[in-house]
């Protein structure tokens, strides 16, 4: 199974600006944990295949984790925001 990392930046900023994070496990079942590198609090969105926002919050910490049990199975995207940029993986919910 493969999975492609997308990320996306405002116009005008430099391709380095984008949020690294991880999620693990991937593929999931109950919960994933979020890591990422980032200074300050990260806006975080799973949006489904129909472009439905499943699930919204705010993480502050490195390590975050995420209650999936709501979610049916199926392939999700995980973006991570800020004021500056935002990025987004792929999730593969069992």
């Amino acid at each position: 199974v493969m999975y492609q990392e997308m990320s996306f930046n405002t116009v005008g900023l430099n391709e380095n600006t984008r949020i690294k994070f991880s999620i693990q496990p991937n593929p999931a079942k109950d919960e994933i944990e979020i890591r990422h590198f980032e200074n300050g609090p990260l806006d975080v969105q799973i949006i489904d295949m129909q472009g439905r926002v499943v699930y919204q919050g705010t993480i502050g910490q490195p390590s975050n984790v995420i209650d999936l049990q709501r979610l049916t199975p199926g392939v999700y995207q995980v973006i991570l925001s800020n004021e500056k940029t935002y990025s987004a993986q792929k999730l593969l919910v069992l």
